[in-house]
């Protein structure tokens, strides 16, 4: 089969700090499941993993059967990581038509505002090992018996200067020349500044929760192209974040065609010649005249009966009516109020000053409680109810019954991380036989848990005065 599969999942890390994450490692064993159970080989399937229940990951894999029991575990680490794209890769054997399909989940974090690394398992204060995500994806292209290539990753593109480990150390591989078959097409959880977020519940992360939802709608023998699932993961992510703040996040799309990426045409400069020499001279001039005059204009703007005029002209250092009303009007701490000044008058008097605010902005936590429902399946047997003379008593007593049965199904969002509001039996398939000694009823439904959701949220804070 020319079907090749990559699923890295890396939770734990070596670092002091704990970084340590829920999900990935999960969502990477399904990710393998998934083309196992259509029948991919075991050899063509590549997992590495880093967590501390692997043993859990390996049984999930073992319960697929045979094929997944062949399926082997190797460490997420540098080495074997780096290993494997520079050598067991570029070696292996396909057929001109391969497909490779990628899925790495785990930390990420962007460089200087676009140089894109994902966190390795061994990454630590003392050796802040990545992958430099931008060169893994030039060396990829090169590689000729790989020609179609779908990658998601479910990482964090914060930026790295932000954060408490703002350091990495990342080899930088060999990169040949793009072969001319190759195509790319990569799909990111995030965008550039923005966090990919887990669902530690349900242990997966709110992007693979989504492709995994995708995936499953695909017709047998249709293979999950990033082409065609970046749209709907972006329409999916923008819907449901107009009602769920978990979903603020963009997922984003790259897509690289032979001799359509990978550059910029500058084109050419104009030459110099003695009517563009001319028109700086004049330029100069007159700009040194307008500089005279608005050295000038900073006194002249101060006398009575003149000052609303420069304000009108927007000389003198004197700010319009419209730009004192709107300065004066900013929420106090709110960094957004002056982004929306400096989008509205970005050569105003106080620009430099609005600026000024927003380099020295600070960053705090605040707490908030997401409401948020639980669902467990749940059951209440009917032989084991007392009697009552009609359905509607019967039902209604077990209806009493499956109350007691949701509490205490709901008692774990009691602590930790979540709050439980209130619980209820919601039966959706009931049994009521009517024997001597009256009705007996039963269901089959979900135990719901209204609860609220603890999460931090990263909140900025500027003086705006």
């Amino acid at each position: 089969m020319n079907i090749y599969v990559i699923a890295i999942g890396i939770e734990c890390y070596e670092a002091k700090r704990s970084i340590d994450l829920v999900g990935p490692a999960s969502d990477a064993v399904r990710f393998a499941a998934w083309f196992l159970k259509r029948g991919v080989p075991a050899d063509n399937i590549h997992i590495f993993l880093s967590s501390k229940e692997l043993d859990l990951r390996r049984a999930e894999l073992d319960s697929i059967g045979e094929a997944g029991r062949q399926l082997k575990i190797r460490p997420a680490t540098r080495d074997s990581i780096e290993g494997f794209f520079d050598k067991d890769l570029r070696s292996l054997k396909t057929s001109p038509k391969a497909q490779l399909f990628v899925l790495w989940g785990g930390h990420g974090a962007i460089r200087d505002g676009q140089d894109r690394f994902l966190y390795l398992a061994n990454f630590s204060e003392s050796g802040p090992y990545a992958l430099n995500f931008d060169r893994r994806l030039a060396q990829l292209k090169s590689y000729s018996n790989l020609p179609n290539q779908h990658i998601f990753v479910d990482a964090c593109a914060n930026f790295m200067e932000l954060s408490n480990l703002p350091k990495v150390v990342a080899s930088d591989p060999i990169v040949g020349t793009p072969d001319a078959t190759v195509t790319q097409d990569v799909v990111m959880a995030a965008s550039t500044g923005q966090k990919a977020k887990n669902d530690n519940v349900e242990r997966t992360g709110y992007f693979s929760r989504e492709l995994f939802a995708l995936l499953d709608k695909l017709s047998p023998g249709e293979w999950p192209a990033a082409e065609v699932l970046a749209p709907e993961l972006r329409r999916v992510f923008k819907q449901k974040s107009q009602t769920d703040r978990s979903y603020s996040q963009r997922p984003v799309f790259l897509q690289y065609r032979p001799g359509k990426g990978g550059g910029f045409d500058l084109g050419t400069l104009p030459k110099t010649t003695d009517s563009l020499i001319k028109f700086v001279i004049a330029a100069r001039s007159i700009f040194v005249f307008l500089l005279v005059v608005y050295l000038a204009s900073g006194y002249i703007c101060r006398i009575p009966g003149i000052e609303n005029g420069c304000a009108a002209l927007g000389v003198g250092g004197i700010p319009s009516p419209e730009e004192r009303r709107a300065w004066t009007e900013l929420s106090r701490g709110d960094c957004d109020s002056l982004r929306v000044f400096l989008k509205r008058f970005p050569a105003g008097v106080f620009a430099a000053e609005a600026q000024a605010h927003l380099a020295a902005r600070k960053s705090e936590k605040v707490e908030h409680w997401i409401p948020e429902k639980r669902r467990m399946k749940m059951v209440v047997v009917q032989t084991a109810m007392d009697p009552r003379q009609d359905k509607t008593a019967a039902r209604a007593y077990a209806l009493k019954v499956g109350a007691e049965d949701a509490h205490d199904l709901c008692r774990p969002y009691e602590k930790g991380e979540f709050q439980l509001r209130s619980h209820e039996a919601v039966p959706k398939k009931w049994d009521c036989p009517a024997g001597t000694e009256g009705v007996r009823c039963g269901f089959e439904g979900d135990a719901v848990c209204h609860v609220l959701r603890r999460e931090l949220q990263e909140v900025e804070r500027c003086e705006t005065r």
